[in-house]
């Protein structure tokens, strides 16, 4: 299981650093500091950055304005109040449709005084979404490395002395995401074409 000290460690050896942290969260050092500036947004950056499947979550969303005679504004009939321990929403769930539908359906985020919502003309809405994660020892191990070479793009500007190394780190980062993007594919299985085609003629 990985820890946020591991994964700075991580980043700072493939940055060529000696230095190494004992404890990326009360260590005093200039790396230590500059790793808790970054930490947390580039853990969400990574998180919205590819859906992740051990991070994905489904939730029905709660109402919060429109009925199906009033809108709740000009373009759109219902609000639904934003999933608080969601990172990025993926998509609206409809009932008989599948992942595989043509047709998805049409939703914007927005916000109102008490915080984000999504809008749509959908009924009882239901998202898939990635779930907000801090806790790195739930992280998968690719996450984990394309954490590290997030944090090392971050970190090279002041840590590095090796010209160009924050785009490299960006280079091995999305090389790495190719990677995540053959594994998920691995480990899941898409419904198929008959199986969408038996799901669309009941409705």
């Amino acid at each position: 299981m990985a820890s946020k000290t591991q994964i700075a460690n991580i980043a700072l050896a493939r940055l060529g650093a000696s230095k190494q942290l004992t404890n990326a969260d009360t260590d005093t050092s200039r790396e230590a500091i500059v790793v808790r500036t970054f930490f947390a947004d580039d853990v969400e950056y990574v998180l919205r950055d590819f859906p992740w499947p051990w991070a994905t979550s489904y939730v029905v969303l709660g109402l919060v304005g429109g009925t199906a005679s009033a809108p709740v504004n000009r373009d759109w009939q219902y609000s639904y109040r934003y999933p608080s321990d969601a990172a990025f929403i993926r998509r609206l769930v409809i009932d008989g449709k599948g992942r595989d539908d043509p047709s998805p359906a049409p939703f914007r985020i927005g916000r109102d005084s008490q915080g984000r919502l999504i809008f749509t003309d959908e009924t009882a809405a239901e998202v898939e979404y990635t779930t907000r994660i801090s806790d790195p020892s739930e992280f998968d191990s690719l996450f984990v490395s394309m954490l590290a070479w997030k944090l090392g793009a971050a970190l090279a500007p002041s840590i590095s002395r090796i010209s160009g190394m924050a785009e490299t780190c960006m280079q091995m980062y999305e090389i790495e995401k190719t990677k995540a993007q053959s594994r998920a594919l691995n480990e899941s299985q898409q419904m198929t074409p008959f199986e969408a085609e038996l799901i669309r003629a009941r409705d």
